[in-house]
């Protein structure tokens, strides 16, 4: 006989079984608090509700970065036993207690810096208070609690407001104040006075500590010692009267919700004050150890870097509390300079740590390992190559421990490896014009400098037989800043005065005309004259230190000064700063331009060149991008003229986005065929060039040369300008990719829920690069179709039409240009 299956009954609140719902013990918990579950069980397949909207679709584009939750160890809280009736007897004396008496006789009640007229209070709109329930007279505790329990819908919605818990801090302390006697009010009065005492130590204080932070970067360490005593004191009084006097009350007064945010921000002032003089205390002590004599200059970096990361440690911390402070609580004639300290702190902050970067760097370059040596080149501007000048001098600086232990200056610059060089290879074609054979003074053919580098080194090493571990390019315009620092340098035997506005042209004329013909050694004088400026660099003050490493800072973002090191991590230092020169790699949605010109057979003409870059972007209704470039050369020189009075013979590269296709050139004059040499036949061809640069063609309508280099496509063509003449060549071309026009914003992609005609934005970047040794006058038009207009501007320096945007800006460094339209 089959046994019959036992079926087992289910709790339907809880699904448990032994009991049912009469008795299930999670119901009745549940209903003790107020809340009656109701079971609902479904069956088969959910089916969504036309009503619904799912949100998260839209959501999951959205690339969101949550940093994860750690709790943070609170502070055990240590009670002590306040006697306030003591507090408030020493605070008040018998004369307080007679003007209270007074006061409260009369019609205005005074309250801190308030007073409030009763009279004009009755016949104001009714406050909160007047509009709950009407009590009996009761004593403040009771009175409290009897609001709370018959106002429920008003607590419910100041519980939307507030957080429970800072509500209830704050209730209790109010509840405090309420249940003690009047005369407490002027024990408040005198903690009020107390912080304003404390906010006017804490003032002064950061006062001493800034100029202490500015005596210290200027390395007079005397009185940046001075004024962080001076500070620490200040400080020390001000933490003084919060711990000594009023301690408690100073902490229930804070949970009061006006009050409390001013006192919390004096104190916030007074932490952050403590802060920034420890790390005052770092950065002083390690400028003062690295000033010691006989430290190599390696262990110096060493000390200075170890002890600028402690004090940014603190700085940090300081200005993380300084965010909490709001700058009312100070005094009215500090409030505006408090503001800009933080901006200007932030800023601060950010540039020390650059400098520990920097600094651990330098510690490798200048051998505090191993036994460096660097190729030093300086170019000449006037003679314009792509990587900022024609190379006609350099120097081999072998360094370590931070001691120089030998320059070699060549007296016959970059011309006594032709003979040394072991290879024979073939020139770029356009390098043709001046020599078959590609030799070490012509190796800065690319205006990628790490690209350039690279191929200097190989040519020096195949001349020399020697490696190098980095190359570093100097333009002719660091003399002139060198020389605006140090003043004129006079060098006896040579018989000449260099001095910042003419410097270059008195080294060239001693260079090119004036040298000894029977020595022929014309680049001796480069030699001479850079002995002369290390020893000048060595005994600056620190006054013109700085002005010099700011000189070296500008030289650096105008592209004066290009390093490369063949330690990556180095030059990814250096890369961070913007000193290594490379064409950099934009989104592939970003307009891109960089303008490069060579100047070959043209003399030193282009110290008289002005140019100009016009640049327009037309936006197409379908978002394609019809770019145009209009480049004008003005040779302003006289024919015949001395050094600059030859035709500018030009060999110019403009760099556009990958896959840009060139629709139109034109303005272009080349030079005669017969001027070119012919490399022979047993010349090799150079690997790296096939390496830069490739998919080489002939656009046929223009003769313009259209290569893909560097991530880039590269459209290339000559121009040959004449002394008091101007030449006009132009590039249109289409750009590989479109602007969106069918874009939202996060506002937009919300308003499309309720709205059948959204707002439609779209946005339009370009990156524009500068050639080292170059100045130009740039100008950008940006073109969208009609009903377009823009919304918003990435530089202020833009002007905005009805459906465009235009910029004129000097080109002396990188620009970056970005604008937003939107769709009426």
């Amino acid at each position: 006989m089959a046994t019959r299956k036992k079926t087992i009954r289910r709790c339907s609140a809880c699904q448990n079984t032994g009991h049912t719902k009469r008795t299930c013990p999670v119901l009745a918990m549940e209903k003790k608090k107020g809340k009656e579950r109701v079971p609902v069980r479904s069956f088969g397949e959910k089916k969504k509700s036309k009503h619904m909207i799912d949100l998260r679709a839209e959501e999951r584009d959205i690339p969101w970065s949550i940093t994860p939750f750690i709790e943070k160890k609170k502070k055990q809280q240590v009670r002590v036993p306040v006697n306030f009736a003591d507090m408030v007897s020493h605070a008040t004396g018998e004369e307080m207690t007679k003007k209270t008496i007074v006061s409260e006789k009369k019609s205005l009640s005074t309250y801190g810096h308030f007073r409030i007229d009763k009279e004009k209070q009755k016949q104001a709109r009714p406050s909160l208070k007047s509009r709950l329930p009407k009590l009996p007279r009761l004593n403040p505790m009771e009175r409290f609690f009897e609001m709370v329990e018959d106002s429920k819908i008003w607590i419910l919605e100041m519980n939307k407001q507030i957080s429970w818990k800072t509500f209830a801090m704050r209730a209790v302390a109010f509840i405090l104040l309420l249940a003690l006697p009047v005369p407490v009010f002027s024990y408040y009065r005198q903690v009020r006075q107390t912080s304003d005492q404390v906010v006017e130590a804490s003032t002064q204080g950061f006062l001493s500590l800034q100029s202490s932070t500015l005596a210290a970067l200027h390395t007079d360490i005397p009185k940046a010692q001075a004024d962080l005593q001076q500070a620490l004191g200040l400080l020390a009084e001000a933490n003084d009267l919060i711990e000594q006097e009023h301690h408690v009350a100073q902490y229930i007064t804070s949970l009061l919700p006006v009050v409390g945010t001013q006192l919390k921000s004096r104190q916030y002032i007074l932490q952050a004050g403590q802060h920034i003089a420890l790390g005052n205390t770092y950065l002083i002590k390690g400028i003062s150890e690295a000033q010691e004599k006989d430290v190599l200059m390696t262990n110096r970096l060493v000390t200075i870097r170890q002890h600028m990361r402690s004090a940014t440690v603190q700085y940090d911390e300081a200005l993380a509390i300084l965010a909490g402070v709001h700058p009312s609580v100070l005094p009215v004639e500090h409030q505006q300079s408090f503001s800009e300290f933080k901006l200007l702190f932030a800023a601060f902050i950010n540039d020390m740590k650059d400098l520990v970067e920097l600094s651990q760097a330098l510690e490798v370059i200048l051998g505090s390992e191993d036994f460096r040596r660097y190729l030093l080149v300086f170019q000449n501007h006037h003679e314009i190559r792509p990587t900022g000048g024609f190379m006609g001098s350099f120097a081999v600086l072998d360094i370590q421990k931070g001691e120089i232990k030998n320059i070699e200056v060549p007296p016959g610059g970059t011309y006594d490896l032709k003979g040394q060089l072991d290879t024979y290879v073939e020139a770029p074609a356009p390098l043709q014009l001046v020599n078959a054979r590609w030799e070490f003074q012509d190796a800065n053919w690319w205006p990628d400098f790490p690209a350039s580098a690279r191929k200097m080194a190989w040519f020096y090493e195949h001349s020399r037989g020697s490696t190098v571990d980095g190359v570093i390019a100097i333009n002719a315009r660091m003399l002139e800043r060198l020389l605006t620092v140090i003043g004129p340098v006079e060098n006896e035997a040579f018989d000449i005065v260099l001095q910042a506005e003419d410097a270059l042209t008195t080294l060239q004329q001693e260079v090119e005309i004036d040298y000894d013909k029977k020595l022929n050694q014309p680049k001796a004088v480069i030699g001479e004259v850079m002995g002369q400026l290390l020893e000048t660099v060595t005994t600056l003050d620190q006054v013109d230190m700085i002005q010099l490493l700011t000189g070296l800072h500008d030289g650096a973002r105008e592209k004066d000064i290009q390093v490369f090191f063949f330690d990556n991590e180095v030059e990814h230092v250096f890369q961070s700063f913007g000193w290594t020169g490379e064409i950099v790699q934009t989104s592939p949605v970003q307009d891109y331009l960089m303008v490069v010109n060579a100047n070959l057979q043209g003399q030193k003409s282009d110290a008289k060149i002005e140019q100009t870059i016009d640049h327009q972007a037309v936006i197409q209704e379908d978002g394609r991008i019809i770019n145009s470039v209009v480049i004008t050369r003005k040779h302003t020189g006289h024919p015949g003229e001395l050094f600059y009075g030859s035709v500018n013979t030009n060999y110019m590269r403009v760099y556009v986005p990958e896959g840009a296709v060139l629709l139109d050139a034109g303005g272009f004059t080349y030079p005669e065929e017969s001027a070119f040499d012919v490399p022979e036949d047993w010349y090799t061809p150079d690997p790296e060039k096939m390496l830069y640069e490739y998919d080489e063609k002939i656009h046929a309508e223009t003769g313009t040369r259209v290569v893909t280099s560097f991530g880039k496509t590269s459209f290339e063509n000559w121009v040959r300008t004449a002394p008091g003449q101007e030449s006009v060549v132009y590039f249109t071309y289409e750009l590989p990719f479109a602007v969106n026009m069918e874009s939202k914003t996060k506002e937009d992609r919300l308003a499309s829920l309720f709205s059948p005609n959204p707002r439609v934005a779209s946005r339009y970047s370009l990156f524009v690069q500068k050639q080292s040794g170059v100045e130009s006058e740039l100008s950008t038009t940006i073109i969208y179709p009609e009903g377009w207009n823009p919304i918003w501007r990435s530089n202020e320096r833009m002007d905005l039409a009805i459906n465009g945007a235009t910029m004129q800006v000097p080109l002396r460094s990188d620009q970056s240009i970005g604008v937003v339209f939107e769709q009426k």
